[in-house]
């Protein structure tokens, strides 16, 4: 069963003082809580890594709302700059796929599908 947080925890000290009573119940937090935990957990481990100057830079999160987006209180915010920075990331690692490729002198199966996705790896991001 899922909980919201704070009811997650009150359910968690139930459970501990009378664990031999609720021992077949597993408890789990809400699918948004723990995204915006994981969102939480994110910035914090990337905070010196320039994940802020990214966000900021790339105008996804306004620099006065960056140090919500990543304590996971502006959930919409962040889920936004994550979503963008994957996909950068993705188009990235493509060419460089494709650059590699290009530098093999045997010309692989893969190479023509490669070409043909191209395309996708040159499209502005909207």
């Amino acid at each position: 069963m899922g909980f919201d947080q704070a009811l997650y925890g009150n359910a968690t000290e139930i459970k501990w003082k009378h664990a031999e009573k609720f021992q077949d119940i597993i408890l789990l937090m809400g699918v948004f809580d723990t995204i915006c935990t994981m969102v939480s957990i994110i910035g914090k481990r990337f905070n010196g890594a320039g994940l802020k100057d990214l966000c900021i830079k790339s105008r996804t999160i306004a620099e006065g709302s960056v140090s919500g987006g990543f304590d996971g209180r502006h959930y919409n915010r962040a889920v936004r700059f994550h979503k963008s920075t994957y996909e950068v990331l993705i188009r990235l690692e493509w060419k460089g796929l494709k650059a590699w490729i290009d530098e093999q002198e045997e010309k692989s199966e893969v190479h023509p599908a490669i070409e043909s996705l191209q395309n996708l790896s040159e499209l502005e991001y909207l």
